[in-house]
């Protein structure tokens, strides 16, 4: 999904003496598929600390979801969605309401379904209907939704 280059990596580790995450100024999209950005609030008051995180994995955007409700609460999650899933000419980023995971009976391949604030609707795959699809269950549901 991303890509790194050594060149673009910020020194901070070293900089601390020590072991650590990594971090990077930039970083390539090496596929282009839908991606989530989701921002949370850890700890209360005056120990709470913004989190931020870019993810194209499902199960990873579960964990995540599943970690910030757990230890704070979701502040918000973008959908970022290429033009071939969007059905636009570029990138989109639009606030999620909904994900939904289906699968297309013919080969049992898993296909999500995504609801944006501003009400459109995308489907992963542009060759698939929305009614083709079975075995749905909701992977997140916007709190305003309610479950």
């Amino acid at each position: 999904m991303f890509l790194t280059h050594r060149n673009s990596e910020i020194p901070i580790r070293a900089m601390l003496g020590g072991d650590g995450p990594q971090h990077w100024d930039t970083v390539e999209i090496s596929v282009a598929c839908p991606l989530f950005f989701i921002e949370w609030s850890e700890g209360l008051g005056d120990d709470a600390q913004t989190k931020r995180c870019l993810t194209g994995a499902l199960d990873e955007f579960e964990k995540l979801v599943a970690k910030a409700t757990l230890g704070g609460s979701i502040r918000s999650i973008q959908l970022l969605t290429p033009p071939y899933v969007n059905g636009g000419s570029e990138w989109l980023m639009e606030p999620l309401v909904e994900l939904v995971e289906g699968t297309i009976p013919d080969d049992d391949y898993p296909c999500c379904i995504y609801r944006v604030l501003k009400g459109n609707v995308y489907l992963e795959s542009r060759e698939t209907a929305l009614s083709e699809l079975t075995q749905r269950r909701t992977v997140y549901r916007h709190q305003s939704l309610g479950r």
